[in-house]
């Protein structure tokens, strides 16, 4: 199963999924890249990867990288800075989230409403 992540977004990681496909908006690349995750909290390479070129058109670039067999022991969930690069050439760089399943997601609870018809209550009305 294979998920195709533009980056500046959520990358999800499931725990039996072998690769992930990224998706960056450099056109034309012409060769295999390595994208490279970065930790600004801890100041550390988190992994660095061969993402090896799937298709690039005048639009975008897209690349598929294999999941490092380590990455849920290691409890990685938060926020990244990626780069995209060959050899001294960088193609692209930023930043994304990235969650992993297990080792917990990022502990929020979607909201939802029940009062979907946005219907008013007055608590209090002065008289004029």
């Amino acid at each position: 199963k294979y998920i195709t992540i533009f980056l500046n977004m959520t990358i999800t990681i499931l725990e039996d999924q072998l690769a992930f496909y990224i998706a960056i908006d450099t056109p034309n690349i012409i060769d295999d890249a390595r994208l490279e995750v970065f930790s600004p909290y801890s100041n550390t390479v988190i992994f660095d990867k061969l993402a090896i070129l799937i298709e690039s058109n005048a639009r975008y670039s897209r690349f598929l990288v294999d999941t490092p067999t380590d990455l849920w022991d290691k409890h990685v969930n938060g926020m990244y800075t990626y780069r995209v690069y060959y050899l001294d050439d960088t193609y692209d760089t930023g930043s994304f989230k990235l969650i992993t399943q297990p080792g917990g997601d990022m502990g929020t609870i979607p909201h939802i409403s029940n009062n979907e018809n946005r219907e008013a209550t007055v608590v209090y009305r002065s008289n004029y």
